[in-house]
């Protein structure tokens, strides 16, 4: 599984760090090509949205697109554009030049597939600064000792301020530096909240940025990968095999790529493949590894520009033959590589869920054999005739303890190489007015409800809200609306997990207090999370409504079990047949 890639050339305090000057039709050279960087999900704060949308409309409208088909989570511990607007005035009250766009707009933009942060950006910076060192080498301890003191005693003053250069600013005009170290001072701070802000939401999406764009070099280093999310390796490939990457055809047609699941996975598995391997054929290299790249991926071959899909899979077979043709390092490399397939894992959890999950794979793939295998240490089923390696794993009740899912998980790993881990079952719903018994929860997110600080007055969660996979969330919605077995709704949202079998009203209302977008809950979810972004696996989860976490009883779990793995098979068969 690839990384996430956090949009971070849309922060404003980022490029005037640099004095960066991107163009519109630049940056949005940068994100087309980005699409096919990752099969996950793209993301940025909100802010960066508001904050840039003057500056790059086109780009924005484009983002605006990626949102409309969930490609982009954009990021926001409020609940509302309402609440997020507030607190943007409140935060920018001092600064109201450089932020306009809080006061007196008139327009509101929110996402549709919204990234919510449990935890203060600001207060999370204070920090970072206050536990940093000061790293500049021209200075001596003294003037780093007196920096450090400035640092300090204006975070520590800040209230509720923002914390950008311009909290900085009066402070160091007021201190007796020289003008070359108040150039220098000046610089670093622009840099370190540049850097402790990127740090921040690389953490908070388990994501990389996008490198090798020439005026964003200084930050270069963030990234978590040498050559994978490069964007001059990714432009040159892309427009040698005919993708028009800078009109608004070429755009519109790598969206299209994007939403085919037929297509975009293998497109992005080979240029994928191809990026890692000419990275590791320059990797001893000392100087000269980027050009020796292009040496690699030159072509003379003349692609034609691609209009359709089928167009872009037979223009990128050619180039990579042609170019492992004339390499026979690079071919040796891509077939070494080509030969570790990854495979496809289904869990379920009851006897009931094993045996409605088995029904619908004799459903929807009748042309597949079951077969029960076993290692050493796990029980498996694997689907013989399907295109891919697909495998049935049966866990245990929750996320702990011998059986549990973390513990099969591990096994599974070790075992049966995932790329991809699909989890189906039963749950429990948070709205009996709403929802019904047997409707579909989707997690969009899943949220670990059990770390919390209990208070006399309530209770504040500390438990993670982790994203699901981008490429399985957009292969289960495109669904959606031509879904039509078993009358069941579909709902995608926050899937509240934990250890607790739940049978108690006031704990659910205590769940939905926490979190209002919360659309049901389980048992076992947050350990298969916690596994996957560990192992850098993708996953998703899909469950139907059972009971509604309170008088429960067992009557409603065939029916939820069926529909969920019923659901979970329509998907797979676009991508396993």
């Amino acid at each position: 599984m690839s990384s996430n890639i956090y949009y971070h050339f849309f922060d404003r305090e980022l490029r005037q760090s640099i004095d960066a000057s991107l163009t519109d039709s630049q940056l949005l050279e940068v994100i087309s090509a980005s699409i096919f960087m990752t099969d996950q999900y793209f993301y940025m704060p909100i802010s960066h949205l508001y904050e840039s949308y003057f500056d790059y409309p086109n780009s924005l409208k484009f983002i605006i697109k990626m949102d409309k088909m969930g490609l982009i989570h954009l990021a926001s511990s409020h609940e509302s554009v309402e609440n997020f607007l507030l607190s943007r005035q409140y935060l920018y009250q001092h600064d109201k030049e450089r932020y306009p766009m809080y006061f007196g707009q008139d327009f509101n933009i929110w996402g549709n597939n919204v990234l919510y942060l449990n935890d203060s950006t600001t207060e999370i910076l204070k920090g970072k600064f206050l536990s940093s060192k000061i790293q500049i080498p021209e200075f001596s301890e003294g003037n780093k000792a007196l920096l450090k003191k400035i640092i300090s005693s204006t975070v520590a003053d800040s209230d509720s301020k923002a914390v950008t250069f311009s909290l900085f600013r009066n402070a160091l005009n007021k201190n007796n530096l020289s003008s070359a170290e108040l150039k220098m001072t000046q610089k670093y701070i622009k840099k370190s909240v540049s850097i402790h802000y990127t740090t921040r939401y690389l953490e908070v999406g388990t994501g990389t940025i996008i490198t090798g764009v020439t005026q964003l070099k200084d930050y270069d280093f963030l990234a978590d990968n040498k050559y994978e999310t490069n964007f001059l390796i990714y432009s040159h490939i892309l427009k040698t095999v005919g993708i028009n990457i800078c009109t608004e055809t070429g755009l519109d047609t790598i969206l299209r790529v994007r939403q085919d699941f037929n297509v975009f996975p293998y497109v992005y598995k080979r240029i994928n493949e191809l990026v890692l391997c000419v990275g590791c054929l320059v990797d001893n290299m000392t100087i000269g590894k980027m050009q020796r790249i292009m040496n690699y991926l030159y072509s003379p071959i003349n692609f034609e520009e691609i209009a359709s899909s089928n167009d872009l899979l037979k223009n990128l077979h050619a180039y990579i033959a042609d170019i492992s043709g004339r390499w026979k390092e690079l071919k040796e490399k891509m077939n070494n590589l080509s030969e570790k397939e990854k495979s496809i894992v289904i869990l379920a959890v009851t006897d009931v869920e094993m045996k409605e999950l088995l029904n619908a794979i004799n459903k929807y793939c009748p042309q597949v054999a079951v077969q029960e295998k076993y290692s050493s240490d796990l029980v498996y089923r694997e689907l013989v005739g399907s295109k891919l390696p697909v495998y049935i794993v049966q866990s245990q009740m929750g996320l702990t303890g011998m059986g549990s899912v973390i513990n099969t998980m591990h096994k599974v790993c070790n075992n049966l190489n995932p790329g991809k881990v699909i989890m189906g079952g039963i749950a429990f719903g948070s709205d009996k007015e709403k929802q019904k018994i047997g409707d579909i929860l989707v997690s969009k997110q899943v949220w670990n409800y059990e770390p919390s600080k209990i208070k006399s007055e309530e209770t504040i969660s500390r438990g993670d809200k982790v994203p699901a996979s981008s490429f399985l969330m957009q292969l289960f919605q495109s669904s959606k609306i031509d879904y039509k077995e078993n009358d069941a709704q579909i709902y995608f949202g926050l899937l509240a997990s934990g250890e607790k079998l739940v049978n108690s009203k006031e704990f659910l209302e205590s769940l939905r207090n926490q979190e209002t977008e919360v659309i049901g809950g389980e048992m076992e979810a947050a350990g298969l999370a916690s596994v996957c972004n560990e192992k850098n696996i993708e996953w998703i989860v899909a469950k139907a409504i059972c009971d509604w976490g309170y008088e429960k009883d067992d009557n409603g779990q065939q029916l939820a079990a069926h529909n969920a793995f019923d659901f979970i098979m329509y998907n797979l068969k676009k991508i396993i047949l």
